[in-house]
């Protein structure tokens, strides 16, 4: 009768373990210190800071490049070329585009 009684007991107990929803542990929650924080907080603002001076040297350039395309056109006039002759900024020469065209 005891073994009966403690076999119950014990077929009680691993029935409700198992059946009792396991809950899950709590999410583990990273956190610097506030130090840490102040330093992560300052490269995340130098790091906008020069994220910034890339556009806005990036506008510079595309202004100055106009710029220099600007002076090119106003020389091509000066000089009677026609329409046709363009500047290629990339490698500093003038062509015409009327005969690079391919005879067909």
């Amino acid at each position: 009768m005891k073994i009966i009684t403690a076999v119950l007991l014990f077929l009680s107990l691993v029935f409700l373990v198992v059946a009792k929803p396991q809950e899950k542990p709590a999410p583990v929650k990273y956190e610097p210190n506030e130090v840490q924080m102040l330093r992560l907080q300052s490269r995340i603002k130098d790091a906008q800071i020069g994220q910034r001076e890339i556009i806005i040297a990036q506008q510079r350039f595309e202004f100055l490049k106009e710029l220099a395309m600007l002076e090119a056109d106003k020389i091509r006039v000066e000089n009677g070329w026609p329409d046709t002759v363009k500047f290629d900024l990339e490698h500093e020469t003038w062509s015409d585009s009327k005969k690079e065209e391919p005879k067909k």
